[in-house]
């Protein structure tokens, strides 16, 4: 494998598992190490090459690849180092999107990341269960904090990736069960439900001042869904329930709606 490759597989193996450690950290002792170890490699592998290996020809642990991002990084606060995206001078960026200065360098968390070690080492060595939880929600937001370095940034990919696959699948099955129900219906219940004047009856604007919008319903097309919210891409695709079929749009569903939307809106204008 080249290089390159072995930094895609040691970003994935990261990704992969850090999406399922945020489900739960109940006996992940062996998953967190390999999410370290990884992440670590690939940020000494990107930053300091010369230090990623032992004498023997292999990949230092993790507990190495931390010593030598100590040595290298720039001490921050609590025992935190910082690695710059940039150089030691530009720590700190704003941009036109930030009021305030924004962080431009991946945080470590020694502390935290060091005592993950020890106490999923003890574990998963027959050493003994140390006292309390092995993992805790802060050796998780430290591994998490990783992310931000140009070796991995794969992490957020991975989780909107998997959060695009459940809406599109919640959103299946949504469709399907109202379109169920409107074969429930019979022809004069379901005439009489057409007919009506959703728009005359609901939209408009709620009395505390949001604007009210009916919208086509994709499972029975009639302008029957309520809609008081909108993505947040292109702020048209309408969150609600249809009320001529129940279809019920989630807000996770407009948004992936919204973004298609989005994509295919730059498309168009693009010369």
């Amino acid at each position: 494998m080249t290089d390159q490759s072995i930094q895609d597989v040691r970003a994935r193996q990261y990704a992969v598992s850090m999406w399922r450690l945020s489900e739960s950290l109940e006996g992940a002792e062996a998953l967190f190490d390999q999410a370290l170890s990884n992440a670590l490699a690939a940020i000494v592998a990107h930053d300091y090459p010369d230090d990623l290996y032992r004498s023997d020809g292999k990949v230092k642990s993790a507990a190495g690849l931390l010593r030598v991002l100590e040595e290298h990084g720039i001490p921050g606060t609590d025992g935190t180092i910082m690695l710059p995206h940039e150089g030691p001078d530009q720590l700190w960026v704003t941009t036109p999107l930030d009021d305030e200065p924004v962080p431009n360098f991946t945080e470590v968390r020694v502390g935290a990341l060091r005592e993950a070690i020890d106490k999923t080492q003890a574990v998963r060595h027959a050493r003994g269960k140390p006292s309390g939880p092995t993992l805790t929600e802060e050796h998780l937001a430290a591994l998490a904090a990783l992310d931000s370095h140009e070796a991995l940034y794969v992490f957020s990919d991975e989780e909107r990736d998997r959060d695009e696959l459940r809406a599109s699948r919640e959103g299946a099955e949504e469709y399907a069960r109202a379109r169920a129900y409107v074969e429930l219906l019979d022809a004069d219940e379901w005439a009489r439900r057409r007919a009506i004047d959703y728009n005359e009856i609901y939209g408009g604007w709620s009395p505390d001042g949001d604007r009210v919008e009916v919208q086509p319903c994709p499972a029975c097309g009639v302008t029957a869904l309520v809609a008081h919210v909108f993505d947040m891409y292109v702020d048209d695709v309408g969150v609600g329930t249809c009320m001529a079929c129940s279809y019920r749009r989630t807000q996770d569903a407009a948004d992936l709606e919204g973004l298609s939307e989005l994509l295919w809106r730059q498309s168009e204008s693009d010369p």
